[in-house]
């Protein structure tokens, strides 16, 4: 807690976006269950506390739960693509996530619309600006600041489209999509 809690602002808010993405995707993973979805809506709300008050224990414990949902829920669209972007282009994964976060929510609203209104919920916002209330909290994280490109797109889609965790969503999304998303990220 005290390195999460310590670290220069970007870093913290990069870091805390991470477990933030450990929350949001527990709410909507293959795996979710009544536990990690309580777990989940906690962190959130504790998270982004953390973020914006600089409290330590906020953050930790967030951090903390959010893992915990995410362990018992299982990946889905958002850590699929990231860690996806992560070992294909060599970026920062908290970086990574805190980039993305704000485009996969948006692209999961219709998808999953109850788990992205309990999220918004948890954050203090109407699920319309869920998008909006994370990129905040993610402050400046963008995928073009970590040397990814219009170039580096179709492959990252490419290799994503490989992990079977895509095929739980419905629909699943195909590689217009994935791109789609990850431009936005840029």
């Amino acid at each position: 807690p005290d390195v999460m809690a310590g670290q220069p602002d970007d870093a913290r808010r990069a870091s805390a976006m991470n477990a933030l993405a450990h929350a949001a995707e527990a709410l909507y993973a293959p795996g979710r269950n009544p536990v990690a979805s309580l777990a989940a809506a906690r962190a959130a709300t504790l998270l982004a506390r953390g973020v914006e008050a600089g409290g330590r224990d906020d953050l930790a414990l967030g951090a903390v739960l959010a893992g915990y949902a995410l362990g018992s829920a299982g990946f889905s669209l958002h850590h699929v693509l990231c860690q996806t972007v992560v070992r294909t282009c060599g970026t920062s994964h908290s970086i990574t996530n805190a980039a993305v976060l704000p485009h996969v929510l948006a692209a999961m609203a219709g998808r999953e619309p109850e788990a992205i209104a309990e999220l918004a919920a948890a954050l203090g916002v109407e699920p319309a600006r869920l998008p909006e209330r994370v990129a905040a909290l993610a402050g400046d994280a963008r995928l073009s600041g970590q040397g990814v490109g219009e170039a580096d797109l179709d492959r990252v889609a490419h290799a994503a489209l490989d992990r079977s965790e895509l095929d739980a969503l419905s629909p699943p999304p195909d590689r217009a999509e994935l791109v789609a998303i990850l431009r936005r990220a840029l």
